[in-house]
């Protein structure tokens, strides 16, 4: 005698299977069905609705297993990453500081001066010309070159400004007056 699902039992089970795997496609329970058959289960003799619901239950919890470990795996090749990124970063950041710091405003007075300085002292060392302590020392030094600190002593009175304002003034209005379309006629 077979015990294989009549119509009934066969609607029954597809409707309990879209309610209790309702994240899963058709298609796993296809694979479920194959991968059952490719590991020996005979489905030709003998077949009961019991016997699926467990060779489903099977196939999702290996399933399940295996996502799972690759969901680690990956955390955890990231998390290896993420270090190795960190580690680089921490070595480069020292060196990312100092040519930072050694950067020339381009509204520094002596810019192409300081710059000039700096490739000579670069060259002297990549040549061999110039010891890599007493290169860093001169890179130091200019490096306190290019900080330049406000010099209030250096900015004019109030009333000072006041004249050189009004100069400027009357500069402009004789250079407008003086080159004005109505006037060169």
């Amino acid at each position: 005698m077979t015990d294989k699902p009549d119509a009934a039992d066969v609607l029954e089970l597809a409707d309990t299977l879209t309610h209790t795997y309702t994240h899963e496609s058709v298609k796993d329970i296809i694979l479920a069905l194959k991968e059952a058959r490719t590991r020996g289960h005979k489905f030709f003799a003998s077949l009961d609705v019991s016997r699926i619901y467990a060779l489903l239950a099977e196939y999702f919890q290996r399933k399940a297993t295996y996502l799972e470990t690759q969901h680690l795996d990956r955390k955890a090749q990231s998390a290896g990453e993420a270090t190795a990124t960190l580690t680089q970063l921490q070595q480069a950041a020292p060196q990312l500081v100092a040519s930072i710091g050694r950067r020339i405003p381009p509204d520094h007075p002596n810019a192409e001066h300081l710059r000039q300085r700096l490739t000579l002292i670069n060259q002297r060392q990549k040549h061999g010309l110039l010891p890599a302590a007493e290169a860093e020392q001169q890179r130091h030094q200019l490096q306190l070159l290019t900080q330049r600190n406000p010099r209030p002593d250096w900015q004019p009175s109030p009333e000072a400004q006041k004249e050189i304002d009004r100069r400027h003034r009357a500069e402009d209005s004789h250079l407008a007056d003086r080159y004005r379309p109505d006037s060169a006629a």
